[in-house]
């Protein structure tokens, strides 16, 4: 995949300018794709397994 597609929003590969509000899914998300590349890009399985748990916290926290 190119740098320049992968810099894109999959609403924008679509050609899609603005998706109604009903169908923002979040993990279409940029941010939800950055986070889920840079998760992957761990390699040491304790480490993504301590930052899921940290995220885990952290939502539960938030939401309180």
């Amino acid at each position: 995949m190119s740098a320049e597609v992968e810099q894109q929003t999959p609403s924008m590969l679509m050609n899609m300018k603005k998706l109604p509000k009903v169908e923002r899914d979040p993990m279409v998300k940029r941010e939800t794709l950055e986070l889920v590349r840079a998760y992957y890009k761990i390699t040491d399985p304790s480490v993504r397994k301590r930052l899921t748990n940290l995220v885990r916290a952290i939502a539960r926290v938030e939401t309180a």
